[in-house]
């Protein structure tokens, strides 16, 4: 067995949500008799212009959002108003046109909305100061998160306060003077009209789609021009090391992505140049499964330089000609579920239990395991012989198993990915480790994964460590945090 230092983890951010950020502090995780394993699904975690807001999406037909944008009022009092100017920031179309409404004319034309968005959450008002005809007032709110100009959503955290100046003007109040650059939206107002969907890129095999949801306004259907100009623009910064765009540089989408008569959409892409069959099939795929995603239906014409990308699907592609991408698809398997009880690994059966067989079956020493997605392999923490540690084995399900690695505590282990048999992760005494079996020679390589980033984020031991089945993210417990980040 050979070790060396090798890979990193880069910190996406703690595991918050617009919906659930005030369940902050340590989060507890209940002690089971009997631990369950089986292949555990991670949901999907997040150059692009420096300068763009985030753009709605809308349906064809152009249907307004389901919940109508607030206008100003004659009736509102300068908090009223206040309150209403933030949930109407939540849309951007025509530059923040309806957040605009509730400005005087100077303070419109200096107001820069554009670049990143903060969602606010337990908004409140302080008026400093008041006359018959302008008021002063303190804006405080809990930072829950931001939505950066290539609409990814990042957890936040910390108090946001600003001053806010109103005028009356006529029979109404409006907003005067300097606003912070950037929008501030009300939380619940974001929650209300923006929807996430997934742009797709391939992993470094080019076999594989990784998700990279983006959080976009509005509650209709996903404009395909907006979601494809987003996704030549390239994946989000903190996964751009783990993915690869198909789109060569240069490329880009010509015009607008039209509807087709009697259903579908064509796609006009320009710059691709000499990309072979097997990365222009790759980049459909990452096309077709990003509009699929978002409710966009087939089939997709797709044309590149003034030629179908591929001549053989000159009529139009469909999902199922791209199936072997299929980011949701899951290996098939009967392994069904299983536990680990009195140190062995049991399968669960419609009148009890029975061992898995194999090593890991009969044994006494299992302290914890994990199932391929396929079904085909085990890997396991179990207690050394003599009581001295314990170590991280491996092998077929059912079948003999070896030994990886060996320490004094060492966490439940995770394969790498869905379409990883070879390569297990698990944290051993406090370090996240990778370990990858060659079945060829059958020797292994150990690596300690850097992850000193973790502690921008959180502090304290890693007592869990889970990869997501793309293979590129992975879920950590820090110090009784949930921390997300990336390969």
């Amino acid at each position: 067995m050979s070790a060396y230092t090798g890979g990193a983890l880069s910190v996406v951010g703690r595991a918050t949500h617009p919906e659930s950020h005030r369940r902050r502090g340590a989060r507890r995780l209940a002690a089971l008799i009997g631990v369950l394993v089986t292949a555990i699904v991670l949901a999907a975690c997040g150059g692009v212009p420096d300068n763009s807001s985030p753009q709605p999406i809308e349906s064809f037909k152009r249907e307004g959002p389901t919940n109508a944008v607030p206008v100003p009022q004659s009736d509102m009092d300068p908090e009223a108003l206040v309150r209403a100017f933030l949930e109407a920031t939540a849309s951007p179309t025509d530059g923040h046109a309806a957040a605009r409404r509730f400005l005087t004319k100077p303070s419109s034309e200096q107001w820069d909305e554009r670049g990143d968005s903060i969602i606010l959450d337990e908004i409140n008002t302080f008026v400093d100061q008041r006359s018959q005809n302008s008021v002063r007032m303190r804006l405080v709110g809990d930072n829950v998160a931001v939505l950066k100009s290539n609409s990814q959503l990042l957890p936040a955290s910390g108090r946001v306060e600003t001053t806010i100046s109103l005028v009356r003007d006529g029979d109404q109040w409006l907003i005067d003077g300097p606003l912070p650059n950037g929008a501030m939206i009300d939380r619940s107002r974001f929650v209300a009209t923006y929807r996430s969907v997934s742009l797709y890129f391939t992993d470094r095999t080019h076999q594989h789609l990784v998700s990279d949801p983006r959080w976009f306004y509005g509650n209709q259907d996903a404009d395909p021009t907006i979601l494809l100009n987003r996704l030549i623009a390239g994946p989000a910064e903190d996964l751009a090391s783990a993915v690869d765009n198909g789109f060569p540089s240069g490329s880009a989408l010509r015009g607008q992505a039209a509807q087709i008569s009697g259903g579908g959409v064509r796609v006009e892409l320009t710059g691709l140049g000499t990309l072979g069959v097997r990365d222009r099939t790759s980049l459909a795929a990452q096309i077709i499964w990003t509009l699929n995603a978002a409710d966009i239906g087939g089939p997709y014409v797709i044309n590149a330089d003034g030629a179908p990308l591929i001549p053989e699907r000159s009529a139009g592609w469909q999902p199922a000609d791209v199936k072997s991408f299929d980011p949701l698809s899951t290996p098939s398997t009967d392994v069904g579920l299983n536990i680990v009880r009195d140190g062995a690994l049991l399968k669960v059966t419609d009148t009890g239990t029975t061992p898995s067989g194999g090593d890991l079956g009969t044994s006494r020493d299992v302290r914890s395991a994990s199932i391929s997605s396929d079904g085909d392999a085990v890997a396991a923490v179990v207690a050394a012989r003599g009581g001295a540690g314990l170590q991280l084995v491996s092998g077929q399900y059912g079948g003999q198993v070896s030994e990886l690695a060996s320490g004094t505590s060492i966490t439940r282990p995770s394969f790498s990915g869905a379409h990883e048999n070879d390569t297990v992760w698990a944290v051993i005494d406090g370090k996240p480790v990778r370990a990858v079996r060659d079945s060829q020679n059958s020797s292994e390589v150990v690596s300690t994964v850097d992850a000193s980033s973790l502690a921008t984020v959180a502090r304290g031991p890693i007592t869990e460590l889970q990869v997501s089945p793309d293979g590129v993210r992975v879920a950590l417990i820090v110090g009784g945090q949930v921390v997300l980040a990336v390969i």
